[in-house]
This record gives C-alpha cells, structure tokens and sequence, in this order.
C-alpha cells in the first residue's frame, strides 16, 4: 500500500492518475516502501523511504539521499478532518487506541467519505511543453518504421535500449574534499559488437539523453555501414570547475566502474571523445583499462580518438567536419535536390553565406572545411556568450575566430583580422540561439541537440540545415518545416546527422581496425606506390612530355595514413549519401526518414541472422529427442519442410527447413548434439 503522509499525519492516498485526496488522520502502521508527497503548490513529490521509522507512530521518516518525482496532478483541497467540527456522516478520525489494520481500514473510509467532494474538483491546465530529446528521436522512429516492412515485434526490439549503466562514485579534490560523482554508460543495440559511442562531460548528461544518443550511434552506424552497435556515455560534471589533476581522477575512476562491469573493452564497448572529452581523457581511459587488462594483445583498441602516440589515427580529429563537408558537398552537388528544394543560388557551395552555431571541434573545422575548400562565406560564427555577424565580402575567418576564442574564453571583443575594416565584425552578446535565424544560405548547427525547436522553427531563414551535432532540430521543429513550408519554396532541405555527423566514428572505425592489425596504415604499399608513380612519370619524360617538378611530387607521392584515412572517409560518405538519396526518391520522403528507413533494414537484416545462430544452438539445450520434437513444433517461426535432402526429415534428430526471412537461407540440423549449419543465399 502506498501512504501519503506530512510529517506524522495522514495526507492522502494516491490515484493513478496522479490525484491526491487529503484525509487528515494520523497513521499508526505504514507499508515499506511509502512514499511522502510534500504539500509545495499544486504538485507533489514521492520519496521513497530507507530504513528509519517513528518510534511513536510506526510511520517511516525520509532520509537525506531520498530521490524525488514529481506528479503532473494534484488537487488543492484542504480538509482536516481531525479538527472539522463534526457531522453526521464525517466522525473526527481517531485511530491513537486503534490497532494498525483498523487505522488502515479508517483511513480508507475517511478517504472514501470524501472522494465525492474531491472528485468534482478542477484539475489545473497542463502547459504544452516540448518534447524531450528521446521521445524525438523515438518518433522520427516510428514514422520511418511505419514506411518499411519490419515485423513490428522486430522494431521494438531494435528501438529499445538494451543495457542502461548508472553509477556513483567519490573523488578526493585538491582542496581534501571528497565529491560524489554521477556516471552512465548506455548500450542500445548488440546486434552488431562492440558497441560504439563517446563520453560526454556536461551537467545536463542524463539517463533519458544518453539512452537517445545511444540509439542515434546506433542507426547512424547502420546508415554508413559501420560495423558498431549504439552505445553513449557521460559524467554530470562542470569541467570548468576541476583542475587537470580532478580530471584525470574522474576519468579513471569512471573507466574503472566501467571495466567492474565489463562494459569497455576492443570486442565489448569502445568509448570515444565526445562534449567536454577529447584526446587526453581517451589517453587517461586507454592506460586505465591496460593496467586491469595486461596480457590482452588488443587492449590498445579499448578507446578511439586517442593521440597519435598512444595508438591514434591521423586525420581524427577533423573527422566529423570533414564529413559535414563531404555530406553537403555531395547533396547541394545533385542538380535534382537542388531543383526539389528551391535552393537559392543553385547547386555547389561555392559563393553560399554560412551560419554556424558552435565554435568546437565539430564546429570549427565544418566552418574551416567550408571556407578553404568550398568557398564558402561564413556571414556568422555563435558561442555561449554570443555571436559575430560580418559585412565583409569575405566573411569570418574561422581559425582567426577560434584563436581569439581559445585565448578569451568568449567572442566578446573580436574585430577580425587587420585587413578588414573597422566595423565589418560586429558582436552580438546573449543568446547564441539568435543567430540560428539569420538570413542564410547554410545553417550549420554543431553545438548541442534541440536547439531548434517548436518555439523557433518558424523563424528559421536557412535554405539548408546541416545537423552536425546530435539531434540539433526536434520533432515538432521538423514536423512545423513539414505542414508549414511549401516544398520547393522555403521548406528547407534538412540533411540529417545520422548521415552528416558519422563522420568521427567511420574514423574511429579505421582507427579501431588499426589498433586490432597493429599496423599503420599506409607503411607497407606507400614506398611501393612511390616507385610505381616514378617509373610513370619517367616514361612519360622518355616520350617527350615534359613534367613540371611541382607535378613530379604529386604524381610520385604515395598515399600515407591521413591520405587513406580521408579517402576511406570520403568514399563512405558519398555512398551513404547516395543511398540515402535513392531511398528518399523511391519511398517520397524527406532525407531523414529514408536514412532511418535504411538503418532500420540493415539492423532487421542482422537480427534475423541471430535467429538462425539460435536455431542452430538451441537443440544443443534439450535432453531428449522428446523435447527437440516438442520445440520444432511449438516454434512460433513461419517455415517450410523440404523433401530429397538424403536424410529422415520426420526425424527430429535431422530436420531440414527454409525460413522465410529478408534474404532466404538453408540450415540444416544434422543433429541435436552436433548442429551443421550451412548457409546458401537465394
């Protein structure tokens, strides 16, 4: 039973609806795991109680570390019934001599006395709020589900999250205060190992935001054709606040919880730099993790992203701009997108105003990227305190932005390089989200998610939002671009981060398959590649064609590791978008959906391998021929018995059978100790 209490009286009883009813009695016996509902305003709190109880009433009292939640309902009505003059039909409820049952039963008629006064009650308006970035992310699920022909028991597996990891543990500060810190760690899908995702260092990390970032990794994985479940993680943190030394403590210490629970590791999960981490604290993990796993001969590829000393790849830390760049270079490069979005100014980037929200990693090199290799113009560049806007022909210039950021901490005070004029660069301070509804060409988002919203998306100018960060745009802003914009003419063309944003873990990918080869990419084929170019180019001079030396070393230079890594880079962005694209056409649906609707299939695709694993492993479970025959039969998966394969098919011990999944295949149960499986694609 669930009481209601304040202090040592009786308050109420609550409903399922969330409804509060006020009985006003004293309560001698209490259940276990009562609650407290706190009489602040119109909403409530339940506290669950630990192990003190009143002495004097029997009824539990809450501790200091007791978590709270809120009810969205509650009625004010206030009514004490020990103190109410009394009346025929309510009698003053006294229960100090009553034995507990009795109480209980009291308390319950009193409550039941009432229901007819409180029942009649206005329940306050619930305001329309936003939705959170999960329930988003599960919707532009299930409006992509709804389009492909995935059993639906199948997409529910696949949109749940499957491991959700939530720790606490103490750290020693350098003041001698010892703090208690919040980890998580989710894994959302194995359908595919080891799973896949960074660690973030924010105080908004929460349960309900790496559950949706992990579910992100996943089908953003699926979408490039990166073999790598879902997986994301955080530390609820101000980094600003620790020193270096504290950092490192909090870094290890939260890769120790992590191998205690086997949750990190080359085939386990594979952590990489997210918001707030970078390089170092991949270092601090990938040693952490060596000292517990010394004799693992693959313990290097535990973490991605580290520095190229420990391990690294050259050519991460740009990955993911690099893969914006690609990603709207290869869309605005489509004369056809072009011409179904009305984007001003035709097809290429060349000459296009960019605004860009965000000066981070992702940030600055997408913004770098542009400018140096798209001509771009960068018309706005927006930070926590504020953002720039230029008047210059040619625009912001990145790196001279973001050194005058490193150095300040903020924009405030930027007047551009010494050969722009005096008021080209004008500062803007407050809300960096202002700048999102510039008059733009471009919109590059790559900051932090649901900064586009419902309260803004109608004031957004951008012909092309680029989401390079993680769910920057939410359901309600895409589903207003939807109902509210004309196709063609000022719905802007949205290029979805599952595609745009998978650039750093196709790197992370490459670098992961480096640590597992313990070979640099590029040592063994670049000399040879070198003498092949140069024995070219000498016989192109023998023939009379005369090369200048400055094309001599690009003709004979071999591909090093930064050379392969952004071609592998560059060549799985383009396929991506090339599906992507073809996927939209054929189903006649925005770019988003058709990148869920493929990551979807290709997820399905592996889960329906797993069944054939079971089907092969599963006799190998049972004691006897009698429990196989009752398992064949009681299978629920839709199958067809084949005839002429040499063996007694009525024999439960050797049983052939065609299931009908996406793409056909035999097995073949030899027997129910020793299974065979053989595989034959249709």
């Amino acid at each position: 039973m669930w009481s209601i209490v304040t202090g040592n009286r009786l308050f109420g009883v609550l409903s399922t609806t969330g409804t509060r009813f006020p009985a006003g009695a004293y309560l001698a016996k209490s259940s276990a795991a009562a609650p407290q509902i706190s009489r602040e305003g119109s909403r409530g709190t339940i506290r669950r109680f630990s192990s003190d109880t009143d002495k004097e009433t029997g009824v539990k009292q809450p501790s200091d570390d007791e978590t709270s939640l809120e009810f969205p309902h509650a009625l004010n009505v206030h009514y004490d019934a020990l103190n109410a003059p009394p009346s025929p039909t309510k009698q003053p409820l006294s229960v100090a001599n009553d034995p507990p049952a009795s109480a209980a039963k009291a308390a319950a008629a009193a409550l039941d006395a009432l229901l007819s006064e409180t029942a009649a009650a206005p329940l306050p308006k619930t305001p329309t709020r936003e939705l959170t970035f999960l329930e988003s992310v599960d919707l532009f699920f299930d409006e992509a589900a709804k389009l492909t022909t995935v059993s639906p028991a199948l997409l529910g597996h696949i949109k749940e999250c499957n491991n959700l990891l939530e720790f606490t543990f103490p750290i020693l500060r350098t003041n001698g205060q010892i703090e208690l810190i919040r980890g998580y760690r989710a894994q959302h899908s194995h359908h595919r190992l080891p799973t896949k995702g960074g660690i973030r260092y924010d105080v908004r990390v929460s349960e309900d935001e790496v559950k949706a970032l992990a579910a992100l990794m996943t089908f953003k994985c699926a979408t490039v054709d990166v073999p790598f479940g879902g997986a994301k993680g955080g530390v609820v943190i101000d980094r600003t606040k620790y020193d270096d030394m504290e950092l490192e403590r909090i870094t290890r210490r939260f890769t120790v919880e992590l191998i205690k629970r086997n949750a990190i590791g080359p085939a386990v999960d594979v952590p990489a730099p997210d918001y707030g981490t970078g390089p170092r604290e991949m270092g601090w993990m990938k040693d952490t993790y060596e000292a517990f796993n010394p004799n693992d001969i693959d313990r290097i590829a535990c973490v991605t992203g580290k520095p190229i000393n420990l391990g690294g790849i050259r050519g991460r830390d740009n990955a993911t701009g690099l893969g914006v760049f690609f990603g709207i270079r290869e869309f605005l490069a489509r004369t056809d997108v072009v011409e179904r979005y009305g984007i001003r100014k035709g097809p290429g980037i060349e000459g296009k105003d960019v605004v860009v929200q965000g000066l981070g990693n992702v940030g600055y090199w997408s913004s770098r990227f542009m400018c140096e290799l798209g001509r771009a113009r960068i018309v706005a560049i927006a930070e926590r305190d504020g953002f720039l806007v230029s008047r210059s022909p040619n625009g912001l210039d990145p790196t001279d932005v973001k050194r005058h950021f490193a150095m300040h901490g903020h924009l405030r005070g930027y007047e551009g390089p010494l050969n722009v004029g005096q008021g080209q660069v004008e500062y803007v301070p407050g809300d960096p989200c202002q700048a999102l509804e510039l008059e733009c060409d471009i919109l590059i988002p790559a900051a932090l998610e649901s900064v586009i919203h419902g309260g803004n998306a109608s004031r957004i100018q951008a012909a092309v939002i680029a989401e390079a960060a993680n769910g920057p745009v939410t359901y309600a802003a895409d589903r207003y671009f939807k109902t509210s914009r004309k196709l063609g003419v000022d719905c802007p063309l949205i290029i979805p981060d599952l595609l745009l944003n998978a650039g750093g873990v196709t790197v992370s990918y490459f670098e992961w398959v480096k640590n597992l080869g313990h070979l640099r990419f590029g040592r063994m084929t670049r000399r040879v590649e070198e003498k092949s170019m140069r024995a070219i180019a000498n016989v192109l001079e023998r023939h009379g064609m005369k090369l200048e030396e400055r094309d001599l070393k690009e003709l004979e230079a071999g591909a090093d590791e930064a050379t392969l890594v952004r071609s592998g880079l560059e060549d799985t962005i383009c396929a991506a978008v090339e599906e992507t694209w073809n996927t939209a056409r054929e189903m006649n649906c925005d770019l988003r959906l058709a990148a869920y609707c493929n990551a979807i299939r290709k997820i399905a695709l592996d889960v329906s391998w797993w069944r054939t694993r079971l089907l092969c492993c599963a006799p190998q479970m049972f004691q006897s021929d009698r429990q196989l025959r009752s398992w064949w039969q009681s299978s629920q998966v839709h199958r067809t018995k084949l005839t002429n394969v040499g063996t007694d098919d009525c024999n439960p011990e050797s049983v052939c059978y065609l299931w009908n999944f996406p793409v056909n295949f035999l097995v073949i149960v030899k027997t129910w100790l020793k299974p065979r499986i053989c595989l034959r694609r249709n």
